[in-house]
């Protein structure tokens, strides 16, 4: 799991906030005032390789949308009722990474219900939003290549 919304309702998230960052200030000059806003308000690590990379692979996500699924999510305000009325164990591997700054879901619910995947693995990365793969790219995939070695038949 990626960043996992566990609240649906936003104002109810326990979100972190982003306390630092690490900007390429050539970079983010260059860019107009309308971005460089929205880009502090999402990412910890801004630069053109981030920016960049998180144009192209949302594009390529948006693209590849459940359009009709996406738009029902968008109505019903990601309203979902399953992680708290599904208090079953899930007890599965399971790999979950989670942004220390994200200021999308936070990383502070996923923790409280940790109890429900006794068998997971947990990376909380520091430098890193809800964007952390895009920020932390060498991290996250050296944490990936190394849980599904562990599995590898």
């Amino acid at each position: 799991m990626i960043c996992p919304v566990i609240i649906t309702q936003a104002e109810k998230r326990n979100k972190a906030s982003i306390t630092h960052q690490d900007i390429d200030e050539s970079f983010f000059n260059s860019l107009d005032e309308k971005t460089q806003e929205e880009l502090l308000n999402k990412m910890v690590v801004i630069n053109e390789r981030t920016y960049f990379r998180s144009e192209a692979d949302f594009s390529r996500a948006i693209a590849l949308a459940d359009k009709l699924f996406v738009k029902e999510l968008h109505e019903n305000n990601y309203a979902s009722d399953y992680i708290d009325s599904n208090k079953s164990f899930h007890i599965h591997k399971a790999l979950i990474f989670l942004g220390y700054q994200d200021p999308s879901v936070g990383y502070r619910d996923m923790l409280d219900r940790l109890y429900i995947y006794p068998n997971a693995t947990v990376n909380l990365l520091s430098n890193a939003s809800h964007s952390f793969f895009l920020e932390q790219p060498k991290q996250f995939e050296y944490i990936l290549n190394s849980w599904l070695y562990q599995y590898k038949s």
